[in-house]
């Protein structure tokens, strides 16, 4: 006579296991065979974390994820090589779970890698998008969307909670005229937030939530994370400093003016060997020295140099021919005034910015090995398209 055996009977490590290798659309399915079946579902939803990314046809990238998730996704990020019809993405978005909080754009340029780490760039002529989609079980995810057209970005900022104590980590994809304004008041709101993103180069941003999708042409979409958030942010600018030495300035080199809010100006400089220039000569002189390097002339400005500085580009609105001065960004965090420092001038260079980003993402590994973590994934910003010429082959 055959032996029977019953689900009870095996040990709940090996239910576990063998629950937790189904890809999340079967284990919907296995949650309702039995009660058992259930709770263990449930505990692998509440324990895993993933990330997984795909580029391809917009109605395929979702069916080839589908076996890489191993819990229903919480976050998504979605880029477009072309606009996307808003009938199209809705009809997309059912696919995704309803709980799930999804934000994105049309990008110039939709990339992803494989599994070794090689860059693949889709050229085809058909829609293509790259779409990321993970679960970080002991975080809270929720999105926000400020539309350029109602002028109010903070009113809209502070109905999506998004000024509420607890976010640390915000990615934001912007197409709004104000958004260093809306970045500082993230930033003053949450000092100790990271908060990264970047500027889409096409028509249209998306944020999709509780499967409804919404489309603007100029605004700001953004993800907001808090709990126990495993992601480290970094922004890698590969900017070349400028000259041998910072200049330093004191309080009596600055001036408050009244300009849509407390502003200042910088009036004068002090070399390191003690030379008095003014703001506006010492950065003509290193724009002459970076020549036809040139390319994003930043001013930085710091309290401690050690500690880096913060980089603003330099435009033709921050200069103040009339006194030979520069009107100078206000620092960020809660104390808004400079009142002495350094000042050095920084030219953006690609070969830099691979140093940095090899001497970054080398760190971020050695530090994750250390601990005994995993990389999960991540997502890139770059800026003029940065692809396979930029990164010679392989990402990472």
């Amino acid at each position: 006579m055959t032996e029977c055996h019953v689900l009870m009977d095996l040990d709940p490590e090996i239910i576990f296991h063998a629950l937790e290798g189904l890809c999340a659309s079967d284990q919907a399915r296995a949650r309702l065979t039995c009660k058992l079946f259930a709770v263990v579902i449930e505990e692998v939803t509440r324990t895993a974390s993933f990330m997984a990314s795909a580029v391809g046809p917009l109605d395929a990238v979702f069916e080839e994820l589908s076996p890489s998730l191993k819990a229903p996704p919480t976050m998504g990020i979605l880029f477009s090589k072309d606009d996307v019809d808003s009938s199209a993405l809705s009809k997309a978005a059912l696919q995704l779970p309803f709980h799930l909080e999804c934000v994105g754009g049309h990008m110039s340029v939709v990339a992803g890698t494989n599994g070794t780490g090689l860059l693949m760039q889709s050229d085809c002529a058909e829609l293509q998008v790259a779409l990321c989609l993970g679960h970080f079980p002991e975080a809270t995810v929720s999105t926000f969307a400020v539309d350029a057209n109602n002028q109010d970005w903070s009113a809209q900022l502070e109905a999506a909670g998004a000024f509420t104590p607890g976010w640390k980590v915000f990615v934001i994809v912007a197409r709004h005229p104000g958004i260093s304004e809306i970045v500082d008041a993230l930033q003053f709101a949450h000092p100790e937030a990271a908060i990264i993103g970047g500027m889409a180069t096409g028509d249209q941003l998306y944020r999709i939530r509780r499967q409804q999708v919404q489309c603007m042409d100029q605004g700001v979409v953004g993800l907001m994370f808090s709990g126990n958030v495993p992601v480290a942010a970094f922004v890698s600018r590969g900017a070349r400093g400028l000259g041998d030495d910072a200049y330093s300035f004191e309080a009596s080199d600055l001036r408050t003016v009244e300009m849509h809010g407390s502003r200042q100006v910088l009036t004068h400089v002090s070399a390191p060997d003690g030379k008095q220039h003014t703001a506006l000569e010492a950065a003509v002189e290193s724009l002459q020295e970076a020549g036809a390097r040139a390319a994003g002339l930043c001013i930085g400005l710091a309290d401690a140099p050690e500690e880096g500085y913060e980089l603003t580009p330099l435009s033709n609105d921050m200069v103040m021919q009339s006194e030979s001065a520069l009107l100078v960004p206000l620092r960020r965090g809660s104390e808004r005034l400079w009142r002495s420092g350094s000042v050095r001038f920084y030219s953006f260079d690609p070969d830099s910015c691979r140093r940095d980003l090899t001497r970054r993402l080398g760190a971020l590994k050695a530090e994750a090995a250390r601990k005994g973590e995993r990389l999960l994934g991540a997502v890139m910003f770059t800026c003029g398209g940065g692809t396979l010429p930029f990164f010679c082959g392989r990402a990472f």
